[in-house]
């Protein structure tokens, strides 16, 4: 993993000229030591960030039988591109609705964002998405869900993002209950964390 700045060898020549004392290294094996120890640093920050550090935990969230028209416009309102899908008989985290999910259910393979969407719709006489407005969000959502205990390391939830190809995760208690969801915007601030 390299440094976020590349040092120079005047840099490194500048910094040993201003320590008290001297140290007998080369600017290679200097370097050398610093690339492993940045990249330990950096491993180390990212295990010891949580998904309790970094979730939002006023989450938006839609029962399983919310029509799909319910769950459009609750996603507009509060201007976010997924919601976790909750159990109508124990509350518990049953699936996650994306903007991929509601483009997939188009039956439009071609149509990979909202733009897309809005410009077929100004193309055509009647709006695609009048095709799956009696859908409920059990038909829409991803599932099974794919959760994050409180304690998951920020290392862990990348590696879950990118494996899965998600963009956010809910996080829940031993009883599957929401506690938060953590989203890519989420780990960006644990960048931020970690270099505080």
């Amino acid at each position: 993993m390299e440094s976020p700045i590349d040092l120079s060898n005047d840099d490194i020549i500048s910094a040993m000229r201003s320590m008290d004392g001297f140290i007998d290294i080369s600017i290679n094996d200097f370097k050398e030591i610093y690339k492993y120890a940045y990249s330990h640093a950096l491993k180390r920050s990212l295990h010891a960030v949580t998904a309790a550090d970094l979730m939002t935990k006023d989450v938006l969230s839609v029962p399983s039988d919310a029509t799909t028209q319910a769950v459009i416009q609750k996603m507009a309102t509060r201007i976010v591109s997924g919601v976790p899908v909750l159990s109508t008989v124990d509350k518990t985290v049953v699936g996650v609705i994306s903007e991929k999910d509601i483009l997939f259910r188009l039956g439009k393979q071609n149509i990979r964002s909202f733009w897309q969407l809005l410009s077929l719709c100004f193309e055509t006489e009647s709006c695609l998405v009048s095709s799956i407005l009696d859908l409920t969000a059990t038909a829409l959502m991803s599932s099974p869900a794919i959760t994050i205990s409180e304690e998951t390391s920020a290392a862990e939830i990348i590696r879950l993002f990118r494996e899965n190809k998600i963009n956010r995760v809910p996080v829940v208690d031993s009883s599957d209950q929401l506690l938060g969801i953590v989203s890519r915007n989420d780990l960006l601030n644990a960048h931020l964390l970690v270099n505080e």
